[in-house]
């Protein structure tokens, strides 16, 4: 979309005036950092460059969540949940096979497929998910 190229666009220029920190919380009331609301409103592009940039993927908001967790479990988009695998896997924050949901024993591969997200499920089979992890209704 418009609003994500020009959100994407406005990254470097306003991280290089130290208008603000990359990883600082700018919506208090739910503790989302930039990461998290660019993932929330499903902006790729944005998201993208605020990972260039050096957002961390491993900051949790209030709800617990990761920007992953939201893009698989919020805004549904597979192009940014599969952009988001890579780099939350890198900076160790948590271990692929851990299970995110506790309601449903679900991990990050069982929602991903739940909301049918095939590159993300791929991006998370190919850095070494398990396919065998059933979740608390027994499915795999």
């Amino acid at each position: 979309s418009k609003n994500d190229e020009l959100a994407a666009l406005l990254v470097g220029p306003t991280l290089a005036e130290k208008v603000f920190e990359i990883n600082a919380v700018v919506d208090p009331a739910t503790g989302s950092t930039l990461t998290h609301l660019a993932a929330l409103h499903a902006l790729p592009k944005t998201t993208q460059a605020l990972v260039l940039a050096g957002a961390s993927m491993g900051i949790k908001n209030n709800a617990g969540q990761l920007p992953l967790e939201m893009a698989i479990k919020e805004s549904k988009n597979d192009e940014l949940a599969a952009l988001l695998v890579g780099p939350t896997l890198a900076e160790k924050v948590f271990e692929i096979n851990a299970v995110v949901d506790p309601a449903t024993g679900s991990t990050l591969t069982h929602l991903a497929a739940l909301h049918a997200l095939p590159k993300t499920t791929q991006a998370l089979v190919l850095a070494g998910a398990s396919m065998g992890i059933k979740n608390n209704a027994g499915q795999l």
